[in-house]
């Protein structure tokens, strides 16, 4: 056997047994992580093979199987009490916290929350606090102010390569925020489930893009977005509850298959699909969303 059928033969077995600890819950998905940090090795590994393959010096091509196993042990040795014992170690997590000037005049909320839950609430004080929870993904984040004008991003990170596994479980991230300050909210998703408590917030604008979502909450209180909400809820289930009576207007929607958990009414106007009662206090109003919502308007009367 040649260096570099022995050597691809060990990169194959290597990831399997990698993702045989993972799916067995004897290793962290962190090592997929670790080994990837490592490609420079391969790198490194399949000079040393075209160098010395096809020369007197063969022997010193299976140098390079060597090194990839020495690679492989150094990704997994953090882990080995683990791998031998069984026992699973505590899941990774994180808070960011960061505080706002009361000088505040709006915060800008920008988020990529794609493949993991969402939840947003709110919170006494003036800090933002960002909670993570999973073993692999850790946040993007960064906050800054400018002219009175406060933004927090909290960039994308991919959890589709993780998928191919046996995981199913998403990360869930929460962010806190203080209720005293007017907030835009622009907010991207693809699956996952996105639960937004603005009961209490004072919500200025809120724009919603949550592509195949599964589940959609949008709780609002007796303060309600300034602006009409945003909404591009590609096939999600959106649920809105409400503390209060309101009338909702539901913009570009009239082709919506949707059924509701209260005896409510609607007729089309125009382009617009209008409740014709209220919503009762503490009722929810629940869509099966199709392409084609753009806005939820929400009127107190």
């Amino acid at each position: 056997m040649h260096a570099g059928s022995l050597n691809w033969g060990l990169i194959f077995i290597i990831v399997g047994l990698v993702a045989l600890g993972w799916t067995t819950g004897r290793l962290p998905a962190e090592v997929f992580m670790r080994l990837w940090d490592l490609w420079p090795v391969l790198l490194i590994a399949i000079g040393i093979q075209m160098i010395f393959s096809k020369t007197k010096l063969a022997g010193f091509a299976y140098l390079s199987s060597i090194l990839i196993i020495l690679a492989a042990a150094y990704a997994v040795s953090p882990y080995w009490q683990q791998v031998t014992t069984g026992e699973s170690l505590e899941r990774e997590s994180g808070t960011i916290e960061d505080k706002v000037s009361e000088e505040a005049g709006i915060l800008e909320v920008n988020a990529e929350f794609s493949y993991r839950d969402f939840t947003l609430d709110d919170r006494a004080g003036s800090e933002i606090e960002f909670r993570y929870d999973h073993e692999a993904l850790r946040p993007q984040y960064s906050f800054r102010v400018d002219d009175g004008r406060s933004t927090l991003r909290l960039d994308h990170q991919e959890y589709r390569w993780l998928k191919i596994f046996k995981k199913d479980e998403l990360p869930l991230w929460k962010l806190n925020l203080p209720g005293h300050i007017p907030l835009d909210l622009y907010l991207r998703a693809e699956k996952g489930y996105c639960y937004l408590r603005m009961a209490d917030l004072d919500v200025h604008s809120l724009d919603l893009d949550c592509e195949r979502c599964y589940d959609v909450v949008l709780q609002f209180g007796k303060k309600i977005p300034s602006e009409p909400v945003l909404l591009d809820l590609n096939k999600s289930k959106l649920r809105v509850e409400m503390a209060e009576a309101y009338n909702v207007v539901i913009r570009d929607g009239s082709l919506l298959p949707f059924y509701l958990t209260e005896d409510l009414g609607y007729f089309e106007m125009g382009d617009d699909l209008v409740a014709d009662t209220l919503i009762p206090p503490d009722s929810a109003l629940v869509l099966d969303i199709a392409p084609g919502l753009r806005e939820l308007i929400i009127n107190r009367r």
